[in-house]
């Protein structure tokens, strides 16, 4: 079952707010879905100088959108998993999950 463009436009909406919330550049942040028919990847690119506050001390922001999301997923019946995208240290393994989506 894909995303529908409704659950797709409230959940960049919430992520939007969430970036207002924590960044200092929430203009620069960019938000990309990679839609699958189960499951779908959110990319969340913060500004270089914002990835320490999107992921918290501890991981606690992070993880704090992953359990908002993962409840609103099985709300409509399709998984979602965000991944809040570092730079180019994370191109490996971006490019295996999107690759893994395609199968």
């Amino acid at each position: 079952m894909k995303l529908s463009e409704e659950s797709k436009k409230e959940v960049e909406d919430f992520l939007q707010q969430i970036i207002r919330w924590f960044c200092h550049h929430p203009e620069d942040a960019r938000i990309k879905i990679l839609e699958g028919t189960i499951s779908s990847i959110i990319e969340i690119y913060p500004h270089p100088e914002d990835v320490g506050a999107m992921i918290g001390r501890g991981g606690a922001v992070a993880i704090g959108i992953r359990k908002l999301i993962g409840a609103y997923s099985r709300v409509i019946d399709h998984r979602m998993h965000p991944e809040i995208v570092e730079g180019p240290k994370n191109n490996r393994r971006r490019r295996q999950r999107r690759r893994e989506m395609e199968t």
